[in-house]
């Protein structure tokens, strides 16, 4: 399922089965109406800085929950999500508490800027994160409340839903979450934390008891992970550079100009 980035937000992802087409649509955040194409998954979408999702191993096919922290610094921007195919990429920039302060979604060419105080469209068209408004720029269609963005393309099988929600800690303030639904199946389609992740070529070789290590191989690199209970969802948690290469760490996290 889901999460993402030590100290900056959430990344909602579901995958089911190999063989399956929903296998990568997402799950809905919890305050969505929609219903999760791939039922049979519960929605469930956290405020911790932290990033899961379901990945599967080379072997048997079967699913693993793994997770993972990623520390970053005050304007560093990650790359959560470029989509090849619809030309949309979802980036992050951290303030100085490491949490996403503010989502920069580029779409075909164009800037469109969320923050913890506004919706900024190309041309400098501004929107209040205030209840039921609309607004539609091209392709992209945005549905604003008080609390959350959800940002859809209408590219017919292309198309993904982007969801912002403004979460908010009592020391450290408001900061966003990002979600996603309706990505598919062709791992060549997507880089970011997302489709990078879920490349890798992952197998169990082991199994332990909750809080021992347990031992995997990540692309011919044999690694361990601790099997953590996260809000009551148990996961494999692994340290950053056993699932990145320090090359594709430097790609997906980094400084602009």
């Amino acid at each position: 399922m889901h999460k993402f980035a030590s100290k900056s937000s959430t990344l909602c992802i579901s995958q089911i089965n190999a063989n399956d087409p929903c296998r990568w649509v997402t799950e809905p955040a919890e305050s969505l109406t929609t219903e999760n194409p791939c039922s049979g998954v519960s929605p469930r979408t956290f405020g911790d800085p932290h990033f899961e999702q379901k990945v599967f191993d080379s072997v048997t096919g079967e699913s693993l929950d793994i997770c993972y922290d990623v520390t970053g610094s005050s304007g560093q921007i990650i790359n959560v999500l470029d989509d090849k195919y619809s030309r949309t990429k979802v980036e992050g920039i951290l303030k100085d508490d490491y949490y996403f302060h503010k989502a920069i979604i580029t779409h075909q060419g164009k800037r469109f800027v969320v923050d913890v105080d506004y919706i900024t469209l190309p041309e400098q068209e501004t929107y209040k994160w205030e209840p039921t408004t609309k607004a539609v720029y091209k392709s992209l269609f945005f549905s604003i409340s008080r609390n959350e963005v959800v940002i859809d393309t209408s590219l017919g099988i292309y198309s993904i839903r982007i969801i912002i929600q403004k979460a908010n800690k009592s020391l450290t303030g408001t900061y966003l979450n990002i979600n996603f639904r309706g990505l598919r199946s062709d791992l060549k389609r997507y880089g970011g934390i997302i489709g990078t992740a879920n490349r890798k070529n992952i197998i169990l070789l082991d199994f332990v008891q909750r809080n021992e290590k347990t031992t995997f191989k990540i692309d011919n690199k044999i690694v361990t992970a601790r099997l953590s209970n996260r809000f009551s969802h148990s996961c494999y948690l692994f340290n950053l550079e056993d699932i990145f290469t320090q090359n594709e760490l430097y790609n997906l996290m980094y400084f602009r100009n």
